[in-house]
């Protein structure tokens, strides 16, 4: 099946990735951390989003690699625990950081600064008697299948929507403006 090689492909050359290096001569934690990080966590935060309903299977396959990621980081022995270094890396794990990534992208959406092709697909709720609409949660469409619910715009609304309303309300970040530099001519 191709939706299931696609979504294994990053375990699995994950995986081959972390047997091909030998990380623990090494001696600086920060050049290790720097490593690991081009050749291992990047392909998991690539399109993580994607990861929103996968399987548990799946889950587990890239917490694996992502808890071997860490003991290679902290140069620890494979069967110490990786849940305090994870903490102590300040990584989360994969399914808090699938459902992370998913709510930063709403909350650009919330405030107006996503692009407009995504702030298209997803509709404030906009019926003033309903108690979702003073909360400023979007209207979520109904699947039927599995893989639909996968999509962004039920993953990404689902993961909103569950969010304490104080997040809702905090100041949006101020965006990026880089003003050109003004040529004067003499």
């Amino acid at each position: 099946m191709l939706g299931s090689f696609d979504i294994c492909s990053p375990a699995k050359t994950g995986t081959i990735r972390l047997k091909h290096y030998h990380l623990k001569p090494i001696p600086s934690c920060s050049t290790r951390r720097l490593l690991v990080h081009g050749f291992i966590t990047s392909r998991l935060n690539y399109c993580n989003g994607l990861f929103a309903s996968c399987s548990v299977v799946v889950r587990q396959r890239l917490q694996q690699i992502q808890n071997i990621a860490a003991r290679l980081v902290c140069s620890e022995p494979a069967l110490s625990h990786a849940a305090p270094l994870l903490h102590r890396l300040h990584w989360l794990p994969i399914a808090k950081l699938i459902t992370y990534k998913l709510c930063v992208l709403m909350y650009d959406i919330y405030h107006g600064q996503a692009p407009a092709y995504i702030t298209d697909l997803c509709s404030r709720c906009g019926d003033h008697r309903l108690r979702s609409t003073t909360h400023g949660n979007f209207v979520m469409r109904r699947t039927r299948t599995r893989f639909a619910d996968s999509s962004f715009t039920v993953a990404g609304l689902a993961a909103w929507n569950t969010l304490p309303r104080g997040i809702y309300e905090s100041v949006p970040p101020k965006p990026h403006h880089n003003p050109k530099p003004k040529l004067t001519v003499t």
